[in-house]
């Protein structure tokens, strides 16, 4: 998409559905023979980046905006909704041109049939996270990566965690 503005960006919107062929167990009904209802699962999803603004001597070198929405069946996947917002930004140091910083919030909303299977049931999970992808060389980038999690698994008694992650990617 080309946008005719003081900074010319670039911007990404998409729309997406999904749904399993087979069907799943419901959370919590069961048949006559008390085994878990099976049902279709569907959902699908929303999705908005936007380059906010980049460098003029080096436009690769930017900061970036997205904002996502998803929605599943509630009767068979425990978190029904989600809101992930967040910033990337691309390009922090002059002499490290690939890496990118990621800042962003994530909230799941607990299916109603999901939450009364819980002790102590939360309305959501919510995460905040930050990664810092590096390039090594042309052909490896790791990704440090640190989560800190409230009411993990649905329990809002819950206390809050801490996890660090790493992810590699190779080119071949």
């Amino acid at each position: 998409m080309t946008l005719h503005e003081k900074y010319g960006g670039t911007a990404k919107y998409a729309v997406g559905l999904w749904g399993y062929s087979r069907k799943k167990p419901d959370l919590t009904e069961v048949d006559a023979s008390g085994d878990p209802r099976q049902r279709r699962s569907h959902g699908g999803y929303l999705l908005a980046e936007r380059t906010l603004f980049g460098l003029p001597s080096d436009p690769l070198r930017n900061l970036t905006a997205f904002a996502r929405y998803t929605f599943a069946d509630p009767n068979t996947i425990a978190i029904d909704r989600s809101w992930n917002i967040g910033v990337k930004w691309r390009g922090p140091f002059a002499d490290r041109p690939q890496d990118s910083v990621t800042l962003a919030w994530t909230r799941g909303q607990l299916a109603d049939k999901y939450r009364q299977t819980l002790d102590t049931p939360a309305r959501s999970e919510q995460m905040m996270e930050l990664a810092w992808r590096f390039e090594v060389s042309p052909w490896l980038a790791i990704q440090p990566d640190y989560q800190y999690i409230r009411h993990r698994g649905g329990d809002a008694t819950a206390k809050p965690v801490r996890v660090l992650g790493a992810r590699f990617d190779l080119v071949f």
